[in-house]
């Protein structure tokens, strides 16, 4: 796997980050209705102005991004801490996409700017270069 890739495992889609021999760094793909109702909080608590915004971004989901690729459109993605989940390398996962360009530098970007993501992820995805599919 590489970065970028979207799997499915268990029913739940996932975008692949980067991994140790101990852990996935994974995002997950919200369905639209989350994705939908995600956006809309976002865009409520983040405008300008707005008293405490950085706060809010940070408490609310870490990396969170809009999904322009096609086979995503009108759906999120955001990083989660794979520690807390079951998943192990031997496991075997379904490819279903990789993400386009656009948002594959979305997301490195947002991985490198964000507080709450652990220097581990920073460390394994700081030099990639990413690649047109």
């Amino acid at each position: 796997m590489r970065f970028g890739d979207v799997i499915s495992y268990n029913g739940t889609e996932y975008v692949y980050f980067a991994n140790t021999d101990l852990v996935f760094h994974l995002g997950i793909v919200a369905d639209e209705v989350k994705s939908r109702n995600a956006i809309k909080f976002r865009d409520v608590a983040f405008t300008v102005g707005s008293k405490n915004m950085q706060r809010k971004r940070e408490s609310i989901v870490i990396c969170f991004i809009e999904l322009t690729t096609e086979e995503l459109k009108n759906r999120a993605a955001y990083y989660i801490r794979t520690t807390d989940h079951n998943f192990k390398p031997e496991d075997s996962f379904d490819q279903i996409c990789t993400l386009n360009i656009k948002d594959q530098v979305a997301l490195k970007q947002e991985i490198m700017e964000d507080n709450h993501v652990t220097k581990e992820l920073k460390e394994l995805v700081k030099d990639l270069e990413l690649e047109k599919i």
